[in-house]
C-alpha cells in the first residue's frame, strides 16, 4: 500500500498474526528479530496511532525466514517421500 495509515493497518495485522508473543500463527525469528519489531510496533497498532511504519520493516524477519527454508525447510522436503 501506497498511504501510511493503509501500511500501518497492514503491518500491526502481520506483526499480531505472525510476530508478536503469542500471536495466532507466531513465525521462527531470533529474539532479537522479535524484539525489534515489538519496539517498532509498541503503541503504533492502536486505533488512533498516526505513526507511519516503514515499508522495510519486516526486512529482517523476510531474510531469517528465507534463510531458513533454503538452509532446512526445503532440502527436507525435496528428500522427503511423495508417496
Amino acid at each position: 500500500p501506497g498511504d501510511s495509515a493503509a501500511r500501518r493497518r497492514d503491518g500491526c495485522a502481520i506483526y499480531q498474526k505472525f510476530v508478536r508473543n503469542s500471536a495466532p500463527e507466531q513465525i521462527n525469528i531470533p529474539a532479537s528479530v522479535r524484539g525489534a519489531l515489538d519496539t517498532v510496533f509498541d503503541n503504533k497498532c492502536a486505533p488512533t496511532s498516526t505513526v507511519d511504519v516503514d515499508g522495510g520493516v519486516f526486512d529482517a524477519a523476510m531474510r531469517v525466514i528465507e534463510d531458513l527454508i533454503k538452509s532446512d525447510s526445503f532440502p527436507r522436503f525435496k528428500k522427503s517421500s511423495l508417496e
